[in-house]
């Protein structure tokens, strides 16, 4: 007779099947999922991010905003599947769960783009493409009318040309708003005039005379160029240091242009081109490190990353035994067929 648990040498291994009916889950990452839900979102935050960064935002910010807009589709369409889905398997479709992150994945995108692309367009790229629509001129003549070069963005000067510190104004209207003439020292004071101005903000005292003047590069001794003040809104502040200056230096300014005085403008335009370039690439590049830790992590969670173990919910193999004793085991699994052989000796 066979001791029990033993089966026939000769017979086929038995295989284990759970006895709960959901069986036994193995954790599967499907990298095809993985894929989409980054590639999707990253597609989304680019065609976002270009679109409201760079030339079309400056040269047409509607169909900048047309084109952003339309980087939502894809999202639309994920969210319709997603609709479908629940709709068609119920709330707990896998499907429809990874159909709804993929749908929060390209909104967050969206939106993540759009507000970085707009930050680093008012940052880095419309001061550039100001400037760049704005002519630049050599060999400037300080002395002479400013009316000449009323459409200049960058100015380099002739050599020797200073800005002037004993002539310098303040002007404290909740900051300080600074001004002094940029001179050309070869042209005799009386046939000047002063229509270039070195500005600058809370880089010098409301105080006269003037201590400590310091905007700018003013402290460069190879500093011989300008770059145009582009803001508006402090134009009038700097306008009225100008005339304060007009009347407590017998100086006459008729044209007055504001310039942030430095050594190479050419230089500073392109670091603002730069910065916005590093600026998307970094943040493109962070994007898709975190969207694949995002994918992947609920590539973890969806497939349970573990086997899952569920409890016997049966009635007991002795408890079964003592309700059902006239059941032949032997007989159900048919080990009649194989010869009696029992393998204890």
């Amino acid at each position: 007779m066979a001791a029990y648990g033993s089966m026939p040498a000769d017979a086929a291994p038995l295989t284990h099947l759970s006895l709960h009916p959901k069986g036994a889950r193995t954790a599967r990452i499907d990298f095809s999922l993985i894929f989409i839900n980054v590639f999707l979102p990253v597609a989304t935050f680019a065609a976002a991010f270009l679109a409201l960064s760079f030339k079309l935002q400056y040269d047409m910010w509607f169909l900048a905003w047309i084109v952003a807009l339309a980087a939502l589709l894809p999202a639309v369409y994920v969210g319709f599947q997603m609709k479908k889905a629940f709709h068609k398997e119920g709330s707990n479709s896998t499907h429809g769960r990874w159909l709804r992150l993929l749908f929060i994945f390209c909104i967050c995108a969206w939106v993540a783009g759009a507000i970085l692309g707009e930050a680093n367009f008012t940052s880095n790229l419309q001061p550039y493409y100001d400037m760049q629509g704005l002519n630049y001129y050599t060999s400037v003549d300080a002395s002479k009318s400013g009316q000449s070069h009323i459409d200049a963005g960058r100015l380099m000067f002739q050599a020797g040309t200073h800005v002037q510190l004993k002539r310098a104004m303040g002007v404290h209207i909740s900051s300080t708003y600074c001004v002094a003439p940029i001179v050309n020292p070869n042209v005799p004071f009386a046939e000047r005039e002063y229509d270039y101005w070195a500005v600058g903000m809370d880089c010098c005292s409301s105080v006269q005379p003037q201590q400590d003047w310091h905007c700018g590069e003013v402290n460069n001794h190879l500093a011989l160029g300008g770059m145009r003040l582009m803001s508006d809104a402090p134009r009038s502040f700097y306008r009225m240091a100008v005339q304060e200056a007009e009347a407590t230096y017998k100086m006459k300014a008729s044209h007055p242009i504001f310039l942030e005085w430095m050594q190479d403008p050419a230089a500073k335009m392109a670091s603002w081109r730069d910065a916005g370039m590093r600026f998307f690439i970094k943040c493109l590049f962070s994007f898709i490190v975190l969207m694949f830790f995002l994918a992947f992590s609920a590539s973890l969670y969806f497939s349970r990353a573990f086997s899952e173990s569920h409890p016997c919910k049966g009635t007991g193999f002795m408890k079964y035994l003592e309700a059902n004793p006239d059941h032949d085991f032997i007989a159900e699994e048919g080990y009649n067929q194989f010869p009696t052989k029992s393998i204890i000796t």
